[in-house]
């Protein structure tokens, strides 16, 4: 995936008739004070920003695009996977959209999901669409036309300010025979004087709106609350002015996603030359974020078989080449926790024989004496002992002296999210150096010792340090359980955003089938129940295994 940022590079140095590596060098240190100028524009409501400028340009290509990139086909593939089948030409309209990494993205998504698709027709419009022609030149020849998509495509940029600018029947021609309409990052240019034009806009789309036309509005939200009431708006004018479909509500949502960038951090180029960590260049990892996403008029429920089911931590961008990920590999470390209300297990990705496996990662778990035992089983227990805490297996042979809630602690990770005040009425910790009087302050602790444990071994295994976390949970936490796990996360060092997870059945289902891949399993579609006996909880799910041009989908 790190491969975009190259074929950024190229672009730019074409553009800029840079002859040699010295001088993209030199110019990407002076880009340094654009970046800086970006990312200052972008603290303010409403946005303005100067985008006629190709160093402005070149910032954005290099600081913004790959994220963006990642972001709306993480909405596609999770939220609206169904949305083109059993098309094979396929319309795309973009407003607002700028360089066009949401181009990109869909593309990538139909060419790897819909091989049946033969053409696809992209009409992008923007205020700055014809000022966008630096980002534009590079988009189409050092990203589009590199990737050899398996369908032809043709690119129409329109000059368009939606500020100002009413549909005209050539707009209403192409957005009613339109199969997706994208919005995406483009309200935070609106000032509130101008809200009511905005909706006025929107009202005018959904008029004309075709059947089966998919509706993104995505947009950033940690700093524009007002952009996330417009949207909250939109999507309520959608309901009056035709019969939607919901995919993903953002009136609904309890709370904003947060996304960890793959493309975090950029390639070493990039990082030694602009984003070198100093203020103000520091590469961007997460981003927290909000949608609305509904189809009009087409036959699909929220119990939809079509509907595909949040796997947050494991989506298609994770599909990659063996040498892009041996790349990854060399630059982070992967670390899955499968964190269990009796035991939990930590393992890390690597590749063998051109594989991808998990290995188990031993823990140390030491006693009172400092005694140490390395395990790959981490017993999900704590305990006071001797004026020393202690957590593991250490901890659970301590069981029989010990009392429960009271000077030990088990089975605290059903509990989690319950908020019943201090339930260990007895505990002989209440102050420091440790305070644990309720499960909250129990899942901390023992997340605090895990961490510690996973990185006594990259150490020790001269493995990256920079890590990232997959956690699986039951599938019938609810959110307030979801929602306090990933509070104590962060408390302990270990945060993957706000879904981290992955439900049980459907990981257990995923490294079957990882498997069993060459198997007649993936001859044809399957309706498979995963039955997830664990200690505190039985899960059951069932899963439509879908095998598209031999890549696996999972409704």
């Amino acid at each position: 995936m790190h491969n975009l940022y190259s074929q950024i590079l190229e672009g730019i140095k074409n553009k800029e008739n840079l002859s040699s590596k010295e001088e993209l060098e030199k110019h990407l240190i002076g880009l340094k004070s654009n970046v800086r100028e970006l990312r200052s524009c972008y603290r303010n409501y409403p946005v303005h920003v100067d985008y006629e400028r190709s160093c402005i340009q070149s910032s954005y290509l290099l600081t913004y695009f790959p994220h963006y990139v990642q972001l709306i086909y993480k909405i596609l593939t999770e939220d609206c996977f169904s949305i083109f089948k059993h098309k094979t030409k396929i319309n795309l309209c973009y407003f607002g959209g700028g360089p066009g990494p949401e181009i990109y993205a869909t593309l990538m998504f139909i060419n790897e999901n819909y091989p049946d698709v033969t053409s696809v027709n992209i009409d992008l419009f923007d205020k700055n669409a014809l000022n966008w022609s630096y980002s534009h030149d590079i988009l189409e020849t050092n990203i589009l036309e590199a990737n050899n998509f398996k369908f032809t495509f043709k690119f129409v940029k329109h000059d368009f300010d939606f500020l100002t600018d009413a549909l005209t029947p050539m707009h209403i021609d192409l957005t009613s025979k339109s199969d997706l309409i994208v919005f995406q990052n483009c309200l935070n240019e609106i000032p509130p004087s101008k809200i009511d034009k905005i909706k006025s806009l929107f009202c005018s789309l959904f008029d004309t709106l075709g059947k089966s036309c998919t509706f993104i509005i995505s947009d950033l939200a940690s700093n524009y609350p007002e952009v996330i009431k417009l949207i909250r708006d939109i999507e309520a004018l959608s309901y009056t002015n035709k019969t939607v479909d919901i995919h993903r509500s953002i009136t609904k949502a309890n709370q904003n996603e947060t996304l960890i960038s793959m493309y975090s951090p950029p390639i070493k180029f990039i990082a030694d030359n602009l984003l070198s960590g100093e203020n103000g260049l520091i590469p961007r990892k997460y981003l927290k974020y909000n949608y609305s996403c509904f189809t009009v008029n087409q036959d699909y429920t929220e119990n939809s078989d079509n509907k595909l089911i949040e796997l947050t931590s494991f989506y298609s961008p994770l599909k990659s080449s063996i040498n892009r990920i041996n790349q990854e590999l060399k630059e982070r470390t992967f670390v899955g926790i499968d964190f269990g209300t009796s035991s939990t297990i930590c393992s890390y990705i690597t590749l063998e024989d051109g594989k991808i496996v998990s290995v188990p990662i031993p823990i140390i778990q030491r006693n009172e004496k400092e005694k140490a035992t390395k395990h790959c089983r981490v017993d999900s227990v704590l305990s006071w002992y001797k004026n020393k805490l202690i957590f593991g297996q250490p901890a659970k042979d301590l069981a029989r002296d010990l009392s429960q809630d009271v000077d030990y602690w088990s089975s605290f990770k059903m509990d989690v999210g319950v908020d019943l005040g201090p339930q260990y009425y007895q505990s002989k910790l209440t102050g420091n150096p440790y305070h644990l009087i309720n499960p909250e302050d129990a899942c901390f602790l023992f997340f605090k010792f895990l961490k510690k444990g996973i990185d006594e071994f990259i150490i020790e295994n001269k493995i990256p340090s920079k890590i990232e976390y997959v956690i699986s949970i039951p599938a019938s936490f609810e959110m307030s359980q979801r929602s306090a796990i990933i509070n104590n996360l962060e408390k302990a060092g270990i945060f993957s955003g706000r879904s981290p997870f992955i439900d049980e059945p459907a990981a257990a289902y995923i490294h079957y089938l990882n498997d069993q891949k060459e198997s007649a399993i993936l001859n044809k579609t399957k309706k498979v129940m995963v039955f997830d006996f664990g200690a505190g909880t039985c899960d059951i799910s069932i899963f439509e295994i879908l095998n598209i041009d031999r890549k696996l989908q999972i409704n």
